[in-house]
């Protein structure tokens, strides 16, 4: 074994390191082994994945080399055809075409048959005296542009062209080609190694086995939804708690979805501290989302975490909340059904997979709040009225309600004041008018029976108001609906008529809580739903 510290080889049974004394521990070193692996061959996917974008870039840049080489080339060429410019001009100080129009005083033709008493070879051994190589250094104290006069001259020669230097721009567009190739092929490898499926799938499922939705959120491939938001997500998972990975590997895999351009599919196995040995298949595919500028994401698909008009059926009246995001009547779906009457029936487009956090608000009921879990598209869920309770405040509000209407009624009956005088303490939906002519007979007896009762005053007190519906429940047009039970006391005198006689008499009658008010919330208030009175006290 080999100490992870200072590299020396240890028995594989040791404890300690013999040089260091660093604990050893094989599992973590092989981890950290296995994780080295990993990374190296993680690399080589990212090279092996460049290596077609490089070969591009290479052969781009080997073109640019090749002009930058033929510009060269060119360029010495021309230097190395054009001669000296001292050579055009002087030759050692004679002119090299004085022979031209000065033959030293001798036919140049002479020679071809008369030597003239002179070896024409001769010059080819002496020279007059003269060093032949003189010129190149000395004038021989003749002008420049002086004839030969008979001076024997060695033949011009024109002067080495001078060696080939690369012009300082061909050598900075040399070294700026190489240096885009180096740029280009960096830029291509990091921008590959961001963009890698594997290793954005690794980072997926740490994510959620760790419960870090932040960053698992932005690595899904999601639709357009505001139900699908990264709060949204957050708040699904609120009470999740995560564990620690370890030992994570991702292999490519095989699934229909992945087949399709852009996509792939993974297999990615990993541990956790209790469990071990877990898999989990998913498909990434490319966005349009870039990074770099240039290089397109990889994002695990919403396939099998996203599904599609799921339907929430929901009292009448409620607010609707999906992982704390409200739902607008928009998304109400029309329902012509017996059920439609109590229920609004939402349809939403997508939502996440797993459970979710439904919230249902009221003016009149409790907050209530419940997790519903979906696992297919266009599944149903529904929370019943049943499921809810109305407010402390609501049901306050309600028998306040009832005290105030039973006093107000009670004297419209006594004054026998028509229906109308009261309509505005009835729901639009209700009437009650022969319940309220009948508690004006209470007050007033009908004529032309055998006897009468006329109240001549009254007194209605110790209204006592109950609240009698302690559930949520509603009208058959979907409205919510309370009933007050009333216990109260009334007396008064009244003048009774009957079999010849009238009199002058008085009465009292308590009411135990039997008696009761219907109320229905409508438009932001109680209003009443059904009636049952009695006003006898004789």
């Amino acid at each position: 074994m080999f100490c992870p510290n200072c590299g020396t080889k240890n028995e594989d049974d040791a404890v300690f390191c013999g040089n260091c004394g660093t604990k050893l521990n094989l599992d973590d070193f092989n981890e950290t082994l296995n994780a080295a692996a990993n990374e190296t061959a993680e690399a080589a996917d990212v090279a092996n994945q460049a290596a077609d974008t490089v070969d591009e870039v290479a052969n781009q840049a080997t073109e640019a080399v090749d002009e930058v080489a033929n510009q060269a080339t060119d360029a010495f060429v021309n230097q190395e055809a054009q001669p000296v410019q001292e050579a055009q001009g002087f030759a050692n100080g004679f002119d090299p075409n004085a022979n031209q129009n000065f033959n030293n005083g001798f036919d140049p033709n002479a020679n071809q048959n008369f030597n003239n008493g002179f070896d024409p070879n001769a010059n080819q051994n002496f020279n007059n005296g003269f060093d032949p190589n003189a010129n190149q250094n000395f004038n021989n104290g003749y002008a420049p542009n002086y004839a030969n006069n008979g001076y024997n001259q060695a033949p011009y020669q024109q002067q080495p062209a001078k060696p080939f230097k690369l012009n300082k721009k061909i050598v900075g567009i040399a070294v700026a080609v190489v240096a885009v190739i180096v740029a280009i092929v960096a830029f291509v490898s990091i921008g590959k190694a961001g963009v890698d499926y594997k290793k954005t799938a690794k980072k997926y499922v740490t994510a959620i086995e760790q419960c870090d939705w932040d960053t698992a959120y932005d690595l899904i491939n999601l639709p357009d939804s505001e139900f699908l938001t990264k709060e949204a997500l957050i708040n699904a998972h609120a009470d999740a708690t995560g564990e620690k990975v370890t030992g994570i590997t991702v292999s490519d895999a095989y699934s229909t979805a992945g087949s399709t351009k852009g996509s792939v599919t993974v297999k990615v196995t990993y541990s956790t501290a209790t469990s071990n040995g877990n898999q989990s298949t998913y498909v990434l595919s490319q966005t349009n989302d870039k990074y770099l500028l240039f290089f397109k994401k990889y994002k695990v698909s919403s396939e099998g975490l996203v599904y599609k008009d799921t339907t929430i059926q929901v009292p009448k009246g409620c607010t609707l909340s999906i992982n704390g995001v409200e739902v607008k009547s928009d998304y109400i779906k029309a329902d012509n059904s017996s059920y439609g009457s109590y229920y609004d029936s939402y349809v939403i487009p997508y939502i996440f997979a797993g459970d979710n956090k439904i919230k249902l608000t009221s003016d009149v009921a409790e907050d209530y709040e419940t997790t519903i879990s979906v696992s297919y598209d266009e599944s149903v869920k529904s929370i019943s009225y049943s499921d809810l309770s109305f407010t402390d405040d609501a049901e306050k509000a309600a028998m306040e309600k009832a005290q105030s209407d039973i006093a107000t009624i009670a004297k419209a009956a006594y004054e026998k004041k028509s229906y109308s005088d009261i309509k505005s303490l009835v729901s639009s939906e209700a009437d009650v008018e022969d319940e309220y002519n009948d508690l004006v007979e209470d007050f007033h007896s009908a004529s032309g029976s055998l006897y009468t009762r006329d109240v001549t005053s009254y007194d209605l007190s110790a209204i006592k108001p109950t609240v009698g519906t302690k559930y949520f429940t509603l009208t058959d047009e979907g409205a919510p609906k309370m009933r007050i039970y009333l216990g109260y006391t009334l007396s008064g005198k009244y003048k009774y008529t009957g079999y010849g006689s009238e009199e002058e008499k008085s009465g009292s009658y308590t009411y135990n809580s039997y008696y009761y008010i219907d109320y229905v919330y409508e438009d932001g208030e109680w209003l009443i739903d059904d009636v049952y009175l009695n006003f006898y006290f004789y």
